[in-house]
Parts: C-alpha cells; structure tokens; sequence
C-alpha cells in the first residue's frame, strides 16, 4: 500500500521547497513526482469507454427467393438464339449478356432459362438491388427467341407505426430518401434505417411487405420505439489506492425532450471516500441536417485529493474540460461504416500541494479523426481509429516557458498521431476472439494529460489507471471468449474469459523519469447479464512485468476486480 519511498522523498522536498520560497524552476522536477494516476487532467480517461466495431454480419433484409421452374421444366427443351430482357435500367444487355452468352446458338432446357434468370437477379443482388427479381413470362418460343423479365423492386410506400415525441420530420426526411432510391439499392435503405435507429433514443425495426397497388413495389414498415430516458447505476473498484479503488457511478440522459432528437446526457462519479474523488459530466448532442451530421458539446469537471500515504501532503487536483465536436458517417451500413470527426478541447488542469500551486496545465487543441470497421470474409468484425492532434498556443494556454507545467518541457503547440485497432474474430460456435492495439507518436513532449498511457482498461488491466505513461507508445491485448450455452429465465448471458495485454512506453525528456517503461499482465474472469437490467464482471488479473506502485509490497500480487451494473 505504500508509494515508493524515492517518489516519497521527492514529494517532501516539493513541499519543503515551497516553505523556503524556492524558485518554481527548482520545484518544476519535483512536480513531476506525482504518480501519473492522481494528475488531475488524467482521471477522466479511467472512465472513457474503449472502442468496439459497430458492424454486423446479418443484412438487414435476407435475400428473397428466387421463382421456381415449373414441373418438368429440364424435358422441355428448345434453341436459344437471343434472349430480349425486359425492364432493366440499371444494368445493360451488353452487361448481363455474360450470364447467357455461351449457350446462345445451343439447345436449353426451360430449367436453364430459369438459371440464367437466377444469375442475372443474382447479380443484381449483389450490387445491392435487393428486391430485384428476374423471370422468364408465359411466352411462345419464336426463331430461338425468348424473353426474361426483370422487375428492378422499389420502395412504393413507407409507414412509421409506434409514438414518436416531438417532430417526426427528421425520420420522414430519411424515409423520403428510400423512398427516391428506385430502383431499391441495399445500400440506401441500410444508411436511412441505421441513421434512424443512431438518433438518442430510438430503436426501428425495418418490415417490409409486397405492395398491393404497385406491381414489383414493396411497402416499407418501420416499427419505431423510443426511449424517453435512461439511467444507469455502476459500483466498481477499478480506481486506485489514492483515489478510490471503490467507486459508483451514476450515468443517464434524456431523449427528444425538445423534439429535436437531441439528447442531454450526464455523468457522476464519487469514490468510497467521497473526499477522493468527484467528477460530474455533462453532455449534448444534436443531429444537424438529413446525412447524420451531428454536433456536441460536453464538459466535465473534477476535484480530487489522493488518500493513502499521499493524504499528509494535502494534494489537491481540479480539472475542468470543454468539448465542441461535430462527427459525421461517410458510409453507413450494417457490414462497413467509415466517420468523421473533429473536435476542439478546452482544458485546465492544477495540481495544489498545501495550498500552493504546484502544477499547472492549460491546454486548447484541434482534433480530427477518422474511423472505420468492415466485416470480412473471415468471419471478422475489424474497428481502425485514427486521429491527429495539434495543441492550439491560444485563449491563455500554458506558456512555453512556465515553470509549473506538470512536464518540464511539455509544449503548448504539440502535435501527435493516435491509433486504435480492433478486431473481432468469431472461432467456431460460442468460442470468439478480441485482438486489439493501440498506438501514439508525439512530435514533441507533451503536457500529462496528452500522454499514452499504459494500466486500466484495455491495455494493463492489472495495474491502476495511468500507470505507466508517455510521449510515444504502443501496446496490445488478446481476450478469449467462451459464451456459455445455457437457457435460463433471468441469467441471460453467461462469458467465460480470459486475457493478455503488453504495452510500453518511451519519454523525450527522461532527465525525471526513465526512458522507457513497460508493463504485462494476464487474468481470466465471467461476465454475466440479468434480464437485461442489471450485468457486470469478476476478474482476476496478474501483473506480469512491473510492480503496481500503489500497493507497495503487494505490487505483483494477482487483483481482483468486479464492476455491477444496474440500468432503468
């Protein structure tokens, strides 16, 4: 449970320095003795969701069955020398000639004719013309000549059943947007429908039914529910010795309450010994336009004062974020997605030993971002992210040369590339895999906050959040899953798991701190959900590598840890 007495001696220096009015250059090292877990402008990330694919095998609409020949339809035979199609305009003759053009001048069955039919619907299909359909009619065979029929299906009508509050002008919007898609294309009616379905609150099921006014038309049903609001309870230990490790959250939002499909979300969180930690988020999103553009601000702010062996020197931390984003889905279907996104951050950050400013970080930066996933012939789900950061020297940001910056060297023009990689592999049967990876290049020191960070979910799961940080790194996980096949009334899912994650990384400016530091851990654990309301974990995890500071003696002893929660 103890610190390190090094990092112990080096925070009473800090504080003898401030009782003989030392210059802040001489106390600048010393503020960077604080464990990386406790920097005020770190403890968000502890509570920042890890990124998962959001593509999906299943199409949202199976393939619909082709007509079938008709009895003995092999024994009736004739020669085939041109085939006329009829109805289409997505394709030409020239192109769909492929799918007939070796039988041509040869003797065919109907069974054949009927072939060439499925092929050429299937080819359809396959670029996305999912109600397209391809027949021979009841026709006399002439001089080798026949034709085949292709019906290119569209949308006639669309009907919205369920209550909906405020406007509904936004999903009528979409819904006119398949509605001018003709003939149908796959690839439209999935972007109007998941675009439906990502606005705050609401769920749509797509139903569709032949039409009975237009022929080869369908109507398109979207059964619509909507979520008012919802609230979600989490107690958990994943915080550490000076700032938890116990600790609740309360998260929840409001949906379309303006009518406008907005929604204003908000999050707060205490440690068991609420003099720990406090930390309250708040957010709001709103759709912009008929594409899924959408804008948010959020902000957050947090005051801490680590316990433990740190509670004598009175540490207290306070950080307050500002965040104006806008994100926006390039491509959006149920098996790839590719988005958008840039945001620009407003940060403070201070760190107060005994009352007196010990660090202090002012950061204001640009981001933008792209993220994609696919699924692939390999049964694989796979998740990139990318985002460039570039630290704005503007609106009173730290200056270069201020003493009390929580890194000696850390810039307010900064500039560095992140990377996230995910991948999700189905094995065989209830046996799944997750490969993740996750990387960052600084082109100069960074402020604590901006650092890679190593401890924590995802990467290091058996030390505390922020163990190991730095300007550079790289780190990567591998988690086994086994779905447990049971049936049963209230448990309804049962995951057996297990995991390996290794992630190192390097300082520009190791005058304080070691070049290079690296971390592996290893653990197994369950994950249960209950009627849907209530789910959590059990996990033990194995520091492999490095010692978890906080626990002093016990710091390469295996953890346990759990998280339960309870959603409205």
């Amino acid at each position: 449970m103890n610190l390190s007495i090094r990092k112990l001696r080096s925070i009473a220096a800090a504080g003898l320095l401030f009782l003989i009015g030392a210059e802040p250059q001489s106390i600048s090292a010393y503020a960077q003795q604080l464990p990386s877990s406790v920097e005020p402008g770190r403890i968000e990330k502890r509570f920042e969701t890890p990124q998962m694919p959001r593509a999906v095998p299943e199409p949202l609409l199976p393939n619909g069955d082709d007509p079938l020949p008709p009895e003995k339809a092999n024994k009736i035979r004739f020669e085939l020398n041109e085939i006329k199609l009829i109805g289409n305009t997505v394709f030409d003759a020239g192109t769909l000639s492929q799918f007939y053009q070796q039988y041509l001048g040869q003797q065919i069955s109907l069974g054949t004719l009927y072939e060439i039919s499925k092929a050429i619907a299937k080819h359809y299909r396959n670029n996305g013309y999912v109600l397209t359909r391809a027949m021979p009619p009841a026709q006399r065979v002439e001089n080798g000549v026949v034709a085949i029929e292709i019906v290119e299906g569209f949308i006639a009508t669309v009907e919205l059943e369920g209550t909906i509050s405020g406007d509904r002008e936004l999903i009528e919007a979409y819904a006119k947007k398949i509605l001018a898609s003709v003939p149908l294309n796959n690839k439209i009616l999935e972007r109007y429908v998941l675009l439906i379905n990502d606005l705050p609150g609401i769920r749509a099921k797509a139903v569709l039914i032949p039409s009975f006014e237009t022929r080869g038309a369908s109507d398109l049903i979207l059964q619509v529910v909507e979520d008012r609001w919802d609230v979600t309870g989490t107690v958990d230990n994943r915080g550490t010795e000076f700032v938890g490790p116990g600790q609740v959250q309360l998260s929840g939002g409001l949906n379309n309450f303006l009518g406008r499909f907005e929604r204003v979300s908000g999050q707060s969180i205490v440690t068991q010994d609420t003099d720990e930690l406090k930390y309250l988020q708040l957010g709001y999103t709103q759709p912009i336009g008929t594409e899924g553009t959408t804008l948010g601000l959020s902000g957050n702010i947090s005051w801490s004062s680590p316990g433990s062996n740190l509670k004598p020197f009175d540490v207290e931390g306070q950080n307050r974020a500002l965040t104006l984003s806008a994100s926006h889905p390039i491509i959006r279907t149920r098996r790839k997605n590719l988005s958008v996104r840039g945001t620009l951050n407003y940060k403070n950050s201070s760190t107060d030993l005994r009352d007196t400013l010990l660090s202090e970080d002012r950061i204001r930066a640009a981001r933008i971002g792209v993220s994609g996933d696919m699924v692939d012939k390999l049964r694989g789900i796979s998740l990139l992210d990318l985002e460039l950061s570039q630290g704005l020297d503007i609106l009173n940001a730290s200056d270069s040369g201020n003493a009390r910056r929580t890194r000696a060297s850390g810039r307010p023009d900064f500039t560095k590339l992140t990377m996230n990689l995910v991948r999700v592999q189905q094995i065989k049967g209830p046996f799944r895999a997750i490969l993740g990876a996750t990387g960052q290049y600084a082109f100069s020191q960074l402020f604590a906050s901006e650092e890679f960070g190593i401890g924590g979910v995802p990467f290091g799961r058996a030390y505390d959040p922020s163990e190991y940080t730095g300007d550079h790194g790289i780190a990567y996980r591998i988690e086994g899953q086994y779905a447990v096949p049971f049936e049963s009334e209230y448990l309804r899912s049962l995951q057996l798991y297990s995991f390996y994650d290794n992630g190192s990384v390097w300082r520009i400016d190791h005058s304080t701190r070691e070049a290079r530091a690296s971390a592996a851990s290893a653990g197994l654990g369950a994950r249960f959900n209950v009627m849907n309301r209530v789910s959590g974990y059990i996990e033990v995890a194995d520091p492999l590598t490095g010692s978890v500071a906080t626990r002093g003696d016990h710091g390469r002893k295996p953890r346990f840890f759990f998280s339960l929660s309870a959603t409205l």
